[in-house]
């Protein structure tokens, strides 16, 4: 990678995120949709530093791979003879979770750190699991089959607490976080055909975006929260993509083929929207605007790229910062020497890494850190307050860029 300024943003408040959010999105629904900027979080990434993973079959069997924005640098994550596929970012940049048959056969959700290593299985059950995604702080969404119908369920990042958030007889699938995680959107044939609803976090307060007689899928949240992009058949039987305020007002049309256009998502700010193309038996993934113009492909392989999801990874900067909160736990004695040097230890060869260019290298680093941590504060070192705060200060570096 060639080196790059970086510049942090801290991430601030979130009071900012939730008014992102709103329903009442002060905006004049007679503006056209291009016309609105995509917002950027306090915690945004830029679009030069940010990375795609996406799964893909050019090796004979689905396996997971990530990319830069314009395509470039494409890396395989996982090896293994099963089916890896539909990933999605950990919210510090260290992990994916993804979807896999290793397991005899059996779909399961698994977490693996971004450098491949650490495969850890979540789910385990005989039931269908699929279409994880994690949330701003930390927890997994997904879809299961455990109940005998396609239901949304959480859990936490170690799998812990699976709980089933929709309770309903029609299929509900395809969740996606609000980008302040206090909210789901999700597709549901609850209604009778796939339609778009959004749900509180705890699945309280339902209500439905889209009605319209065609198949609506795949939300995805823009990340300042006043948009929904998805698929639909609205205008013809094969799949183009939309999108619509965060309210289900303004739906408008972004890709207008003959061709099968389908998952969009979007870049951490807002910039760029992913999403898969079908050519002649191939799909790959392209990129355009958020008004649709600028289409561009950036995988070509005659098999199958998909289900793009977009994250980052860290600065040096950042990292700088997550080393002064443990030079203050040195100053104030809750640290010996030899424990807080160990810990700095990574965080200086995770600064090396990034320096070097190897920003995959420095996620591991960081993952390494976060684990120290939790070891700390599993022995009484640390307070759980004061784990926390280092842990939360290592996922603030890696989801800020600039």
């Amino acid at each position: 990678m060639h080196s790059r300024k970086r510049v942090v943003r801290v991430a601030l408040a979130a009071a900012v995120l939730v008014a992102g959010c709103s329903d009442d999105l002060g905006t004049d629904p007679s503006t056209p949709m291009f016309a609105m900027k995509a917002g950027v979080t306090a915690a945004s990434v830029s679009l030069s530093e940010s990375r795609i993973t996406f799964r893909s079959s050019r090796d004979g069997n689905f396996e997971i791979y990530f990319m830069n924005a314009d395509g470039s640098n494409q890396t395989r994550v996982t090896n293994h003879p099963a089916i890896d596929a539909i990933s999605d970012w950990s919210p510090d940049g260290t992990q994916l979770v993804f979807l896999t048959n290793r397991d005899a056969g059996q779909w399961e959700i698994y977490t693996i750190d971004v450098d491949g290593t650490n495969p850890t299985r979540l789910t385990n059950n005989t039931a269908f699991e699929t279409l994880p995604v994690w949330s701003p702080d930390g927890r997994i969404a997904f879809r299961s089959d455990r109940d005998g119908n396609a239901e949304v369920y959480v859990m936490g990042r170690d799998g812990s607490g699976q709980t089933n958030l929709t309770n309903h007889p029609g299929t509900d699938t395809d969740p996606n976080w609000s980008p302040d995680g206090t909210r789901l959107a999700f597709s549901s044939s609850r209604s009778g055909n796939r339609d778009i609803y959004v749900m509180n976090a705890d699945g309280s307060n339902l209500k439905r975006l889209t009605k319209d007689p065609a198949f609506d899928g795949t939300p995805a949240w823009s990340p300042d929260g006043r948009f929904i992009a998805f698929h639909s058949t609205r205008d013809h039987a094969l799949l183009e993509i939309y999108v619509m305020r965060a309210n289900g007002t303004g739906v408008t049309r972004l890709t207008n083929n003959t061709l099968r256009d389908g998952t969009p998502t979007w870049s951490p700010d807002g910039s760029k929207i992913a999403f898969h193309r079908i050519v002649n038996g191939s799909q790959n993934v392209y990129v355009m605007n958020p008004d649709g113009s600028g289409q561009t492909q950036i995988t070509f392989t005659f098999g199958i790229d998909g289900f793009a999801s977009w994250g980052g990874l860290p600065s040096a900067e950042s990292v700088a910062a997550v080393a002064a909160g443990v030079r203050t736990l040195l100053s104030a004695d809750v640290l010996t020497a030899g424990q807080a040097g160990a810990l700095l230890a990574k965080l200086d060869a995770a600064t090396e890494s990034i320096n070097g260019g190897s920003d995959t290298a420095a996620v591991g680093q960081i993952g390494a850190f976060v684990n120290q941590v939790s070891a700390l504060v599993n022995s009484g070192t640390l307070s759980p307050e004061q784990g926390d705060d280092l842990i939360a200060a290592a996922q603030a570096a890696l989801a800020t860029l600039a």
